[in-house]
């Protein structure tokens, strides 16, 4: 299962080591400014948001991840869990499967019930 981050918490602490370092001198440093504020501007433009479907033809999860899929089977079309192995979904061989997502984490210990 995919691990994610809070966006909110990230860009703050990127925010503080920013700080701790854009007053030095050292080519290291330098380095170190420019890749928060290049992660920065990716964590703000949402690029990465793991909260969409992904195309198939765009790229396939790791193997042996289980994911949901979107697919199609003569005249049905679902989105169920399946695991990726072998370059395809297992129990799916068949089937015309256009996109998946990383499923979600499950809910923590006394949440909403």
């Amino acid at each position: 299962m995919s691990k994610y981050i809070d966006a909110e918490k990230f860009l703050k602490y990127l925010g503080v080591s920013e700080d701790v370092v854009s007053g030095s001198s050292s080519a290291f440093d330098k380095g170190m400014v420019n890749m928060i504020r290049r992660i920065r501007k990716l964590v703000e433009s949402g690029d990465f948001d793991t909260d969409r479907w992904i195309s198939v033809k765009e790229r396939l999860p790791a193997v042996g991840e289980t994911v949901l899929i979107y697919y199609r089977y003569h005249d049905q079309q679902s989105i169920v869990t399946a695991r990726f192995v072998n370059g395809g979904f297992i129990g799916f061989w068949d089937a015309d499967v256009t996109h998946w997502q990383p499923l979600p984490e499950p809910p923590k210990e006394g949440e909403n019930g």
